[in-house]
Order: C-alpha cells, then sequence, then structure tokens
C-alpha cells in the first residue's frame, strides 16, 4: 500500500496539522505502508511529480491549518492544479484522509471545501481529523489527542485495504469529472443476475479475509508499542543516544535525522521541550540530515569520534542546518 501525504499550511514551528501528519506517516509506517510527502511551501515541490505518485498510489493525506478562512492560498492553488491538470483516472478510487485544524475558528467550513473539492475530481472521502488546536504541543502533550489521531489512522488504514464501498453522492452525477460512474438501472438488473449475486458472495468472503488481515496488523503494531522500550534497549544505538542526551533548554526544538550508509538503517532524534525521542526509521521534515556509516556512527557513540570532527575530515555529510551537526555534540555525552 502506498499513501501520499500533503502539508499545505505555513512552515511555522509547532504547527498542529503538520505535526499531525508526521504522527500520521508514524503510524502509517509501522502498519507497513509506504509513504510520500510533499510541502507544499518549499520550493522543492513538484506538480508532475505529485500527479506521477498518485497514480501509483492507493490514497493521499491533506493536511492544513486554518489561518484565517477557507483551505489557504497553498492549498487551494493545489487543489485548482489538480482539477486542471490532472485526469479523472487519476483520482478514481482514491481515499482522502483530511486533516484540518485550527486556532481559533472555520475548521469545519475549510474541511467541508477539502471534501467537496476531492470528490469533485472524482476521489474518495476516507477519513477526517478536525477540531481547534492550538498548537503541536497541545496535541504532544495530550494522550487522548494522540490516541485519536492512532486511532483515525488506522481506520483509515483499514478502510484504503478493503477498498471500501460508498453509497453514490449526487457530486458524482454533477461532476465532469465522473460522468457515468453510476447507472442505477444497471446495477438493478446486475443485482437480479444470479451470477452477479455469487461474485458478490464471494467478494464478501474476501472483505472478511481483508479484514481479519488487518486486525492481525494493527495488533502486531500495538504489540510494537507495548515492546517500544525493550526495543530500544535491544537496539545499541538507540540505547546509547537515550542515556547519552545531557538535555536542552525547553525553547530548543531539534530534528535529527541519521543516514547509515552502507547498511541503510535511519535513526530518528525529536528534541522538544528538553526531552528527546529516539526513533528507529526515518521522521518527517528533519532540520539536519547526517550521513556516516556504521561503523563511523558507533565510534560517535563510544566516545572516539564527535560529528564536528567527522564533519570537517569528510566522514560525515550532512544536509540542512549545518549548525546542528556541531550542536550535536553539546546536546550528548558519549563515554
Amino acid at each position: 500500500m502506498r499513501i501520499i501525504l500533503v502539508y499545505g499550511g505555513s512552515p511555522i514551528a509547532n504547527d498542529p496539522a503538520n505535526f499531525t501528519l508526521d504522527r500520521i506517516k508514524s503510524v502509517l509506517e509501522e502498519l507497513e505502508v509506504e509513504t510520500k510527502c510533499f510541502d507544499l511551501h518549499e520550493d522543492t515541490y513538484d506538480n508532475e511529480q505529485f500527479f506521477n505518485d498518485l497514480i501509483e498510489s492507493d490514497g493521499v493525506v491533506l493536511g492544513i491549518t486554518v489561518e484565517w478562512l477557507g483551505i489557504g492560498g497553498r492549498m487551494q492553488t493545489f487543489m485548482d492544479q489538480c482539477y486542471k491538470y490532472g485526469k479523472p483516472a487519476d483520482f478514481n478510487d482514491k481515499y482522502l484522509m483530511a486533516v484540518v485544524l485550527s486556532k481559533k475558528h472555520g475548521e469545519r467550513d475549510a474541511l467541508n471545501h477539502l471534501l467537496q473539492s476531492w470528490e469533485m475530481l472524482g476521489g474518495l472521502e476516507g477519513q477526517t481529523i478536525c477540531g481547534m488546536v492550538n498548537d503541536a504541543i497541545e496535541i504532544e502533550n495530550s494522550p487522548a489527542l494522540l490516541s485519536i489521531i492512532d486511532k483515525k489512522t488506522e481506520d483509515y488504514y483499514r478502510i484504503v485495504h478493503q477498498k471500501r464501498s460508498q453509497i453514490p453522492k449526487s457530486i458524482n452525477y454533477l461532476s465532469p469529472k465522473s460522468v457515468d460512474t453510476y447507472n442505477l438501472s444497471d446495477v438493478q438488473h446486475t443485482i437480479e443476475n444470479e451470477s452477479t449475486v455469487k461474485n458478490h458472495k464471494h467478494s464478501i468472503l474476501n472483505h472478511d479475509n481483508a479484514h481479519q488481515k488487518d486486525i492481525t496488523i494493527i495488533a502486531n503494531r500495538f504489540k510494537r508499542q507495548l515492546d517500544q522500550d525493550s526495543d530500544s534497549n535491544s537496539n545499541p544505538q538507540l540505547y546509547h543516544l537515550k542515556n547519552a542526551f545531557k538535555g536542552a533548554d525547553e525553547d530548543k526544538n531539534y530534528r535529527y535525522l541519521i543516514k547509515q550508509t552502507d547498511t541503510n538503517e535511519e535513526i530518528g532524534i525529536i528534541i522538544r521541550n528538553g526531552e528527546i525521542e529516539v526513533i528507529l526509521g526515518t521522521i518527517m521534515h528533519p532540520d539536519v540530515v547526517m550521513h556516516l556509516t556504521e561503523d563511523k556512527m558507533n565510534q560517535v557513540l563510544d566516545g572516539k569520534l564527535t560529528t564536528h570532527r567527522a564533519f570537517m575530515t569528510g566522514e560525515l555529510s550532512a544536509k540542512g542546518n549545518i549548525g546542528l551537526v556541531y550542536e550535536f555534540d553539546k546536546l550528548f555525552e558519549f563515554i
């Protein structure tokens, strides 16, 4: 399964929609879903690349934080481009998960706008997250809100994986993107056909099998969550990073992504509010990406090599905020 995540908000620290998309991505990847992310505010966003990836995808997650009224300029331009340049077949059977959060008001109107636009393109409604949240910290510090995001993401996963059918809506008839999608007389005739009834029974059995498989996958995800501490301890690198963290000022928010070039293993480090979270795997929107071999990484963790020295000697390369490579040595004390 492949899911595209599109963030249409502003590059503001602690943006709630941005944080929520990051959480959704993490849950999907735990469910073994391949993800691709697009940030509409970045100069590197490629509209043509989005359409190419859309063809191979099963669903799309769109996320915005309502600044004033509506879905915002970036997301509106994006939807306009989808309508102008996209083909109807590109959006058919693509399930949308819409994330619309506001700091004051207007989230419901923006959500309806987003859902209606997607349906006019020919897509399907999958799941929604809609509400008023002050910032990402409010979500991060609320187990209840985090649980809601996780459960809605899991439900979205099941909807996409099972390719759930939906009741026809009037917009399917009005939209030029969806002409001849349904013909009620043909449907009635088909239902009366005995062979179709048999196929329908077979489809139900397949649906039940898919549902059982989804339950197993999601149950395994919860098991991994329960074993998270033991997994961290069993991975020497994660264990060293957690225990060597010296702390940071609460106003310092850093996101490191470490890629070990010879093993292709990735480690994400999120430092926020003076606390650290270490993740085995990738993270969204890293401030800096550091590349080095597993051997050099282990030397850093053993206190035999600093990231500063490794960068100066070419043993470590970095992309993004290079200053955080030097800051790394101040945040950790490896022995």
